[in-house]
């Protein structure tokens, strides 16, 4: 995926594990400490998300949901990209304008990369649009 500049986008569960400890790994979100292509996604600015299921319409939360999020602002960021961005610098977007300070709904962890920022992510793809083209 990293070669072809394809991000794997991947939530980190919703089983309470600190993944920062032995054993409490999460697949696959594990991957992104060694691959460069995969975001693990813990939170993103969002409590309840209205989705279509079965032919209703169902409240739901959870970092599968976040995951759809950072999802949905990658392809934004690719789309105002003049060049296709690599892995890395997806990745760097997406840290570099984060929100920092997040904590977790507990109060008690402080998230390593805060909460994810669409418009500065976005601003951020359009400007090294705009510095590529000088």
């Amino acid at each position: 995926a990293a070669l072809a500049n394809i991000s794997f986008i991947c939530s980190a569960g919703d089983d309470a594990k600190n993944m920062s400890e032995p054993g409490q790994e999460s697949y696959p979100c594990q991957f992104a400490a060694k691959l460069e292509s995969v975001i693990c996604v813990a939170a993103a600015p969002a409590i309840v998300v209205t989705t279509s299921w079965t032919g209703a319409y169902y409240r739901v939360f959870g970092t599968p949901m976040s995951a759809a999020i950072v999802a949905g602002i990658v392809a934004l960021m690719k789309g105002v990209a003049s060049r296709p961005l690599t892995t890395r610098e997806v990745q760097f977007i997406i840290r570099d304008t984060s929100t920092p300070g997040v904590k977790s709904p507990d109060g008690r962890t402080k998230m390593k990369f805060g909460r994810v920022n669409a418009l500065r992510a976005v601003e951020q793809a359009i400007r090294l649009r705009k510095s590529d083209s000088t």
